[in-house]
């Protein structure tokens, strides 16, 4: 558990919706670990809030390479799970899509021929949730992430 250390921006949902942003880079001292990606929330400013995590993930030697990670906190205080999935190509989309209490995962590239499913999670999320843009330097030193866009079903494209 410990804090999350993370960058997190974010607006409030109480109902279904979707959350999609855009990664086109990330960059920082080569460092595995640092992440940029979309996050839901049990709580916006609580440590270690339950919560899920899609993100774009530096990995290998020197952080050099890409992967899609995921991580779901099911109760607040607990330790997350974790999951890595090949990332095929770079810059990706990504999108949350919250229905009820299942939250499915999705990724999408300039070849992947539309929104490819990475899970589906059935959760304990009920109420507001916060949902949005997420960031991570992997060991508190400063990493940069770009977005280029980022829709909810308010906003037009989704």
């Amino acid at each position: 558990t410990g804090r999350d250390d993370a960058h997190f921006v974010w607006q409030s949902a109480a109902a279904d919706f979707d959350v999609v942003a855009r990664v086109t880079s990330l960059t920082g001292p080569a460092q595995p670990g640092m992440s940029a990606g979309l996050a839901l929330r049990s709580a916006a400013t609580t440590d270690d809030a339950a919560g899920l995590a899609l993100v774009v993930q530096a990995t290998g030697t020197g952080g050099s390479e890409r992967a899609l990670g995921l991580a779901y906190r099911a109760a607040t205080g607990t330790a997350p799970a974790t999951e890595t999935f090949a990332l095929p190509e770079f810059p990706v989309e990504l999108r949350l899509a919250r229905r009820g209490t299942n939250v499915t995962a999705y990724y999408r590239t300039s070849t992947s021929g539309g929104w490819v499913g990475v899970t589906n999670i059935g959760t304990t999320f009920t109420g507001t949730l916060y949902a949005g843009m997420t960031a991570f330097s992997g060991d508190r030193r400063e990493g940069v992430a770009a977005f280029n866009e980022k829709r909810r079903p308010d906003w037009p494209g989704v």
